[in-house]
């Protein structure tokens, strides 16, 4: 083979599997948008539950792991010959008639043909064939296209949904996405301040509450004095300028 087609045959054969990657790349990206929206309701439904939140990271992440291998660890590892990609060439391109196929079978056996001059003159055929089609880039070109487009309308959805999207998604994108972050904490708590605190016999404690990632029409302290039995159930005041109670 000369090395003019050789040059030819394995550039296609890297633009094949450029396809490949991005189109796996593709859906991975997608299955995985899917699997993190619906993990991240789901975790919200459960009120982020420890055992809730880990089956859905599971759930997400094995789905990630399980199209990547599947669409592209699986084709990128399979050997292509240049038989294969010729032929791969010659199902694309019908102006080609057979001849590139035709020369990497001659310039792999070279003792078939009747003589070297031959086998330049059908290499050489196969060459001017490949260089009219642009050496086979018009055949990736629409795949490459919409794979690079279903990746950016990937891109654009995630950002729209950590940013705007419903509340429940973007409190639980974060913890979904984290398979090492601590499955016993939540998003949702109540700060009490000022915490553990002393006050002198009769005198005033002012107890404030601050609500994070969530509302409550109300909001009552339960408190027990020293020596009581039974709950006592006050509830808080609103402070609008500080929005805490």
């Amino acid at each position: 083979m000369t090395q003019e087609l050789q040059q030819v045959i394995h550039a296609a054969r890297r633009r094949w599997r450029l396809r490949v990657l991005l189109h796996g790349l593709a859906w991975v990206a997608a299955g995985g948008l899917v699997m993190f929206l619906l993990a991240a309701w789901g975790v919200d439904r459960f009120r982020f539950s420890p055992t809730a939140l880990t089956v859905f990271r599971v759930l997400a992440w094995g789905t990630i792991a399980f199209l990547f291998a599947w669409r592209v660890v699986r084709p990128l590892a399979r050997r292509i010959s240049d038989e294969q990609v010729a032929l791969y060439l010659e199902e694309h391109e019908s102006e080609l008639d057979g001849a590139v196929l035709g020369a990497v079978a001659t310039a792999a056996r070279p003792g078939d043909a009747s003589s070297p001059r031959l086998i330049e003159r059908i290499v050489a055929r196969a060459v001017e064939r490949l260089a009219q089609i642009e050496g086979g880039r018009r055949i990736e070109r629409p795949s490459l296209q919409r794979s690079g487009g279903v990746l950016a309308a990937v891109t654009a959805i995630s950002l729209f949904a950590m940013l705007l999207g419903p509340g429940s998604v973007r409190t639980g994108l974060p913890f979904v996405m984290a398979p090492f972050r601590d499955a016993g904490s939540s998003p949702y708590a109540i700060d009490v301040l000022p915490g553990d605190s002393t006050a002198a016999r009769g005198s005033d404690l002012r107890i404030r509450a601050q609500l994070h990632n969530f509302a409550a029409e109300e909001v009552t302290l339960s408190l027990r004095p020293r020596g009581a039995t039974e709950w006592e159930r006050i509830p808080m005041q609103l402070d609008d300028e500080r929005g805490e109670r």
